[in-house]
């Protein structure tokens, strides 16, 4: 693991690291839209000149045309002049206010270090002269409620060991002011001091909690990467702090995301972008990729996340931790900022994350509390099954290593094969399933996601620079219609699969998207139906085809995202767990995998030079049964730590 590096840092080097981007991404972005400006261009000189040559034709236009033809020229050159100066006028204040949102953020980083470093070496320990940051959560716990750590203390601790490790990652965005969370953790010493039975503590108590950058906490900033977002701060926690702090938790960082939240990547203009601890050149995923590489590179414990296409278990996967996106209703979505607001096609949710199963149990029992129904009384009344989750019955779980329309990778399928062994030695029965129609499943999952044309993203964006994490997208959201569609047609006698992307780019109307809806409910009964008449408790599968992709080149593989849709387009409770790492075997069996358009071929080539990185298992469950979920997941722990 990266874990930073010393105070030595300058400031001039923290913003170099925050602000790098691989030159070869950063030209092809610029090829994008040079591109598409070109496009632009040729629709418009083509519209002039039918407009010209329809005006020819017609007498009553002659004149107009004789006049044109001596004015015009320099009316064009005025013209023109015009708007080069418009574009370079906003691209020098659009730089300098994403330069001054950055600064912003490097300053409050920068006086959370100095105040940290002014503190003495015993506020970092427990009472026995442990450093906290090296404890177990269940070790942190204990020493929180015995006495031998404070609040306070372990609120310095770890975001001093988040603000370290950030300076290789660049994954902490922003501390919380530090008085502001120490008044926080102070507040929970307090707490403790009055409180004669110390089992009447809060579930969390004094426990740091790290947060994606689009949880609301009151301010800060939400702005999901987008320049647009940096007006103001926000005004409110969200439900899900509000709730975690009910039940002791403190806030102390927020973590980074990529550009509009619409990418398993984790990259954006503001922040820059964030590493995989593993190996700094490799993507940690996203978009809750922040999160997952601080958890990883030990800067927190526990962390929240959201989730509307694997941005909770992606990431996790990729860096090596536990991630679980519970059943929409489960947790409040109040307070988190999003893009896609209204959105419901695709159902979204809050997520956690942890270095361990038990973490996520934690939590989810944490927000699964009777405050959390008081406060959002449209949530689920479901309060947590401890019996379902911390079961000792024996599960019938399904299992598939791959699907036709994405190739899991050697390294992918042989994780599901180890945590099927694993679950068997365990004493669950593990049988063979049908994996879903993927092709049916991406196509509806891009059509419900693109229902309007894409046109909420690209306001999100206008004014803004484009990061390389969504540039392919945001170049085929450029594209006419007509244009779609012939390259479309073109991808449906060469690269196929692609079509169930390209060719769902385009605005729909209310009637489409009530249609679509129904069939994505009907989708859902059927698949799930199958699982059920199965006798399945849940199912396996890979997280991901293949370990993370170097730094900006997620773009390039965007439905491989399909394993984790399943759940959101299902609505279904879902995790990851680590399962074991790449090895050069697993490298060298890529011989066979198949690379007959980009998708392939940039899963291939990316795939190289894995070894050591992390490769984990999902697992998913039947809707409103995330405990049973969480439980599969803690079974699949346990019996790959005794395999």
């Amino acid at each position: 693991h990266a874990t930073g590096t010393s105070k030595k840092h300058t400031h001039q080097t923290r913003r170099s690291l925050n602000y790098l981007e691989l030159d070869r991404d950063v030209a092809f972005n610029m090829g994008l839209q040079v591109l598409d400006l070109l496009i632009q261009l040729s629709l418009l000189v083509i519209w002039f000149s039918f407009v010209f040559w329809t005006a020819s034709t017609m007498r009553w236009m002659r004149d107009v045309l004789d006049i044109t033809q001596t004015y015009g020229a320099p009316a064009l050159t005025c013209a023109a002049v015009y708007y080069v100066t418009k574009k370079l006028v906003n691209r020098v204040m659009r730089k300098r206010a994403i330069a001054a949102r950055g600064a912003e953020a490097t300053k409050a980083r920068d006086f959370a270090e100095a105040y940290l470093q002014s503190a003495i070496e015993e506020d970092f320990l427990t009472t026995d002269g442990k450093p906290i940051v090296d404890l177990s959560l269940e070790e942190l716990r204990e020493a929180l409620k015995a006495g031998r750590v404070t609040a306070v203390h372990a609120a310095r601790a770890f975001m001093k060991k988040a603000l370290e490790v950030s300076h290789a990652t660049n994954c902490v965005v922003e501390p919380l002011a530090p008085d502001v969370c120490e008044a926080i953790a102070d507040q929970m010493d307090t707490e403790y001091l009055s409180t004669a039975d110390k089992s009447k503590l809060g579930l969390l108590h004094g426990l740091p909690l790290s947060l994606k950058e689009n949880v609301d906490i009151a301010g800060m900033y939400s702005t999901c990467g987008v320049l647009s977002r940096c007006k103001h701060h926000v005004g409110a926690d969200a439900d899900i702090v509000r709730v975690l702090r009910y039940n002791g938790a403190v806030p102390y960082v927020k973590t980074n995301v990529p550009q509009t939240l619409i990418s398993f990547d984790c990259s954006n203009p503001l922040y820059g972008a964030t590493r995989n601890p593993h190996n700094l050149a490799r993507s940690p995923g996203g978009s809750s990729g922040g999160e997952a590489a601080l958890i990883a590179a030990g800067g927190s414990h526990l962390g929240i996340g959201t989730d509307i296409g694997g941005s909770v278990r992606t990431p996790a996967a990729f860096c090596g931790v536990c991630g679980f996106k519970p059943t929409t209703g489960r947790v409040s979505n109040t307070g988190i900022a999003s893009i896609l607001k209204g959105q419901s096609g695709v159902s979204y949710s809050a997520g956690v994350m942890a270095r361990k199963v038990a973490g996520c149990q934690l939590l989810m029992k944490a927000l699964c509390c009777q405050y959390a129904f008081d406060i959002d009384p449209t949530l689920a009344m479901m309060p947590f099954d401890e019996d379902a989750c911390y079961s000792k019955r024996k599960l019938r779980i399904g299992y598939f290593l791959s699907t036709e329309f994405f190739e899991a990778t050697p390294a992918a399928k042989r994780a599901v094969i180890e945590s099927r062994d694993a679950l068997r030695a365990a004493g669950h029965e593990v049988v063979e399933m049908n994996a879903p129609d993927m092709f049916e499943v991406m196509s509806m999952y891009y059509k419900l996601m693109l229902a309007d044309g894409a046109d909420t993203v690209m306001d999100s964006i206008r004014g803004d620079d484009v990061d390389v994490s969504i540039s392919y997208g945001y170049f085929l959201y450029h594209l006419p219609t007509f244009l779609l569609r012939l390259m479309s047609g073109a991808m449906h006698f060469t690269w196929h699969r692609m079509t169930a992307m390209v060719s769902n780019f385009r605005k729909r109307s209310v009637q489409d998207l009530w249609q679509l809806q129904l069939q994505r409910e009907m989708l859902a009964k059927d698949f799930l139906c199958d699982v059920k008449s199965a006798g399945l408790d849940g199912f396996i599968c890979p997280a991901h085809p293949s370990g993370p992709p170097r730094l900006g080149e997620c773009g390039k593989q965007t439905a491989s995202l399909c394993y984790v849709a399943i759940a959101n387009l299902f609505n279904m409770p879902a995790g990851v767990v680590p399962v074991t790492t790449i090895t050069q075997e697993d490298e060298d069996a890529l011989g066979s995998y198949p690379h007959n358009d980009p998708w392939g071929w940039s899963t291939k080539s990316n795939a190289k030079g894995m070894v050591g990185m992390p490769m984990a298992v999902q697992c998913v469950t039947l809707p409103y049964r995330d405990e049973t979920c969480l439980y599969l997941m803690q079974e699949l722990e346990t019996s790959l730590a005794k395999s």
